[in-house]
Protein backbone atom coordinates (compact mmCIF):
# COMPACT_ATOMS: atom_id res chain seq x y z
CA UNK A 1 0.00 0.00 0.00
CA UNK A 2 1.35 3.57 -1.35
CA UNK A 3 1.42 6.27 1.19
CA UNK A 4 -1.40 8.16 -0.14
CA UNK A 5 -3.51 4.92 -0.39
CA UNK A 6 -2.66 4.69 3.68
CA UNK A 7 -3.32 8.14 4.42
CA UNK A 8 -6.87 7.96 2.08
CA UNK A 9 -7.52 5.15 4.31
CA UNK A 10 -6.95 7.09 7.67
CA UNK A 11 -8.87 9.85 6.34
CA UNK A 12 -12.03 7.86 5.75
CA UNK A 13 -11.49 6.26 9.03
CA UNK A 14 -11.10 9.87 10.74
CA UNK A 15 -14.11 10.80 8.25
CA UNK A 16 -16.24 8.28 9.93
CA UNK A 17 -15.20 9.07 13.17
CA UNK A 18 -16.40 12.73 12.62
CA UNK A 19 -20.08 12.01 10.84
CA UNK A 20 -21.22 9.14 12.76
CA UNK A 21 -18.93 9.45 15.99
CA UNK A 22 -18.20 6.12 15.83
CA UNK A 23 -15.08 4.54 14.19
CA UNK A 24 -14.97 1.94 11.40
CA UNK A 25 -14.20 -0.97 13.89
CA UNK A 26 -16.47 -0.15 16.02
CA UNK A 27 -19.34 -0.07 13.42
CA UNK A 28 -18.37 -3.51 12.41
CA UNK A 29 -18.01 -4.82 15.99
CA UNK A 30 -21.82 -3.61 16.53
CA UNK A 31 -22.49 -5.39 12.67
CA UNK A 32 -21.30 -8.34 13.56
CA UNK A 33 -23.09 -8.13 17.13
CA UNK A 34 -26.36 -7.09 15.42
CA UNK A 35 -26.24 -10.35 13.49
CA UNK A 36 -25.14 -12.73 16.73
CA UNK A 37 -28.45 -11.36 18.36
CA UNK A 38 -30.61 -11.41 15.40
CA UNK A 39 -29.30 -15.40 15.05
CA UNK A 40 -30.10 -15.62 18.61
CA UNK A 41 -33.55 -14.42 18.49
CA UNK A 42 -34.80 -16.79 16.02
CA UNK A 43 -33.23 -19.24 17.71
CA UNK A 44 -35.65 -18.84 20.30
CA UNK A 45 -38.52 -18.56 18.12
CA UNK A 46 -37.74 -21.39 16.82
CA UNK A 47 -37.21 -23.50 20.05
CA UNK A 48 -40.22 -22.14 20.99
CA UNK A 49 -42.69 -22.44 18.12
CA UNK A 50 -41.17 -26.19 18.70
CA UNK A 51 -42.52 -26.22 21.71
CA UNK A 52 -45.95 -25.41 20.39
CA UNK A 53 -46.17 -27.19 18.01
CA UNK A 54 -45.16 -30.52 19.75
CA UNK A 55 -48.48 -30.36 21.65
CA UNK A 56 -50.74 -30.39 18.26
CA UNK A 57 -49.11 -33.24 16.44
CA UNK A 58 -47.46 -30.74 13.42
CA UNK A 59 -44.47 -31.93 11.49
CA UNK A 60 -41.62 -30.13 13.30
CA UNK A 61 -39.04 -30.22 10.07
CA UNK A 62 -38.87 -27.41 8.63
CA UNK A 63 -38.98 -26.14 12.41
CA UNK A 64 -35.74 -28.09 13.48
CA UNK A 65 -34.22 -27.20 10.19
CA UNK A 66 -34.94 -23.32 11.00
CA UNK A 67 -33.42 -23.63 14.55
CA UNK A 68 -30.54 -25.46 13.32
CA UNK A 69 -29.90 -23.08 10.55
CA UNK A 70 -30.16 -20.36 13.55
CA UNK A 71 -28.04 -22.16 15.92
CA UNK A 72 -24.86 -22.88 13.02
CA UNK A 73 -25.78 -18.66 12.49
CA UNK A 74 -24.49 -18.41 16.44
CA UNK A 75 -21.59 -20.24 16.07
CA UNK A 76 -20.68 -18.37 12.68
CA UNK A 77 -21.05 -15.13 14.67
CA UNK A 78 -19.09 -16.62 17.00
CA UNK A 79 -15.70 -17.14 15.03
CA UNK A 80 -16.61 -14.12 13.14
CA UNK A 81 -16.12 -11.74 16.27
CA UNK A 82 -13.04 -14.23 17.17
CA UNK A 83 -11.34 -13.61 13.80
CA UNK A 84 -12.57 -9.99 13.72
CA UNK A 85 -10.91 -9.11 17.52
CA UNK A 86 -7.93 -10.92 16.14
CA UNK A 87 -7.60 -8.63 13.35
CA UNK A 88 -7.91 -5.45 15.67
CA UNK A 89 -5.95 -6.59 18.18
CA UNK A 90 -2.95 -7.51 15.62
CA UNK A 91 -3.46 -4.63 13.76
CA UNK A 92 -2.89 -2.53 17.42
CA UNK A 93 -0.09 -4.54 18.14
CA UNK A 94 1.28 -3.58 14.80
CA UNK A 95 1.11 0.05 14.87
CA UNK A 96 2.51 0.16 18.39
CA UNK A 97 5.58 -2.08 16.78
CA UNK A 98 5.92 0.72 13.87
CA UNK A 99 6.05 3.99 17.01
CA UNK A 100 8.20 2.10 18.98
CA UNK A 101 10.30 1.53 15.61
CA UNK A 102 10.19 4.94 14.48
CA UNK A 103 10.93 5.90 18.02
CA UNK A 104 13.97 3.91 18.14
CA UNK A 105 15.13 4.63 14.22
CA UNK A 106 14.57 1.56 13.06
CA UNK A 107 13.07 0.56 9.80
CA UNK A 108 8.89 0.20 10.39
CA UNK A 109 7.93 -3.59 10.79
CA UNK A 110 5.28 -4.68 8.14
CA UNK A 111 2.21 -5.59 10.28
CA UNK A 112 2.32 -9.18 8.33
CA UNK A 113 -0.49 -11.51 6.94
CA UNK A 114 -1.66 -12.33 10.59
CA UNK A 115 -4.18 -9.75 10.48
CA UNK A 116 -5.21 -9.91 7.05
CA UNK A 117 -6.02 -13.81 7.42
CA UNK A 118 -7.81 -12.59 10.39
CA UNK A 119 -10.00 -10.19 8.81
CA UNK A 120 -10.90 -11.78 5.78
CA UNK A 121 -11.98 -15.11 8.54
CA UNK A 122 -14.04 -12.76 9.86
CA UNK A 123 -15.89 -11.55 7.17
CA UNK A 124 -16.03 -15.01 5.74
CA UNK A 125 -17.96 -15.97 9.04
CA UNK A 126 -20.15 -13.21 8.67
CA UNK A 127 -21.56 -13.34 5.41
CA UNK A 128 -21.69 -17.03 6.46
CA UNK A 129 -24.08 -15.98 9.66
CA UNK A 130 -26.11 -13.73 7.50
CA UNK A 131 -27.00 -15.83 4.97
CA UNK A 132 -27.96 -18.29 8.00
CA UNK A 133 -30.25 -15.95 9.27
CA UNK A 134 -31.72 -15.33 6.17
CA UNK A 135 -32.38 -19.30 5.16
CA UNK A 136 -33.44 -19.95 8.79
CA UNK A 137 -35.79 -16.68 8.93
CA UNK A 138 -37.77 -17.86 5.04
CA UNK A 139 -37.71 -21.33 6.61
CA UNK A 140 -39.81 -20.13 9.85
CA UNK A 141 -41.85 -17.99 7.56
CA UNK A 142 -42.93 -20.67 5.38
CA UNK A 143 -43.92 -22.87 8.23
CA UNK A 144 -45.70 -19.62 9.76
CA UNK A 145 -47.73 -19.48 6.58
CA UNK A 146 -48.30 -23.56 6.12
CA UNK A 147 -49.18 -24.10 9.07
Amino acid sequence: MSQQEERQTIDSHELTKKVIGKTSYELSFEAIRIVGAGNAAGLLASAAAIGSAFDKHVPLTGLKVSALSFALGIASFSFAYFFYYSAVSSIDSAYRDSVEAVRAGKPVPDPGERAGESARLAVYMIYGSTILFFVGLMISMYMLLHL
